[in-house]
């Protein structure tokens, strides 16, 4: 499986208008779609913001059964869905079911005026979820009928950010190797470079694994508990 690129990422917030915000004046995305109950996404309230070829996807839950508030609950606000593109979205999704990934969603298909979108998802580590995304078409539709496009509000400067680099994901001591082994063997990612940092008494270990087409990177990071507690431990903590 060849995994194209990041197609989006969909951050799960306890107030999107307020999380928008914050992107929008401290770090210059700009809205560019929205969508909720009017648009058929029920239960929830999401905002589009793009910023060079990056798309994030601001969504709160409107009740508290809602994924998103339940995340929130837990975690506080966060990357709820790493969204990917492929070539064949069903293809993709049965070959992940069969290599022993969970289906949260199966393929769905939405149709705009000149653009088609299919997604579907697959549980992922921890609380994160998987979304597989095919684009067909040349429209420049976000997800047809579920986001609505919102009127430009750039000042015509050069994006300051040009795409996502990679994903930093931190894992619980003695799960490093076990998760390498989810990425290459449910989306064939291949591992690339390891490393143990050792700073001012803090130390972890780190390896790197990328997919065949070299433009989706997650860096792993497990804490090193024989030395002094440090930034990771206090991410896993909280």
């Amino acid at each position: 499986m060849d995994i194209r690129g990041i197609d989006h990422i969909e951050l799960y917030v306890g107030d999107a208008r307020q999380a928008a915000f914050y992107f929008s004046t401290a770090v210059g995305f700009e809205i560019c779609g929205q969508g909720g109950p009017e648009t058929g996404l029920a239960g929830q309230r999401s905002l589009l913001l793009c910023h060079g070829d990056i798309r994030l996807l601001l969504t709160s839950g409107l009740s508290a059964e809602h994924p998103a508030s339940r995340y929130v609950q837990r975690h506080g606000d966060g990357i709820g869905v790493v969204a990917v593109e492929v070539d064949d979205v069903p293809a993709a999704y049965a070959e992940l079911v069969g290599r022993g990934a969970t289906g949260v969603t199966p393929p769905t298909t939405r149709t705009g005026a000149d653009a088609e979108v299919v997604t579907a998802e697959v549980d992922g580590f921890a609380d994160v979820r998987h979304r597989l995304v095919q684009r067909r078409g040349e429209g420049s539709e976000f997800l047809p009928g579920a986001i609505t496009a919102a009127a430009s509000t750039t000042d015509g400067h050069p994006p300051v950010l040009a795409e996502i680099d990679h994903l930093a994901v931190c894992v619980p001591p003695g799960q490093l190797d076990e998760t390498v082994r989810h990425f290459e063997a449910l989306f064939d990612f291949a591992q690339i470079f390891e490393e143990h940092i050792e700073v001012d008494g803090q130390g972890m270990n780190s390896k790197v694994v990328q997919s065949p087409s070299g433009r989706v990177t997650v860096v792993l990071l497990e804490p090193d508990r024989n030395r002094r507690p440090g930034q990771i431990d206090a991410f896993l903590d909280q």
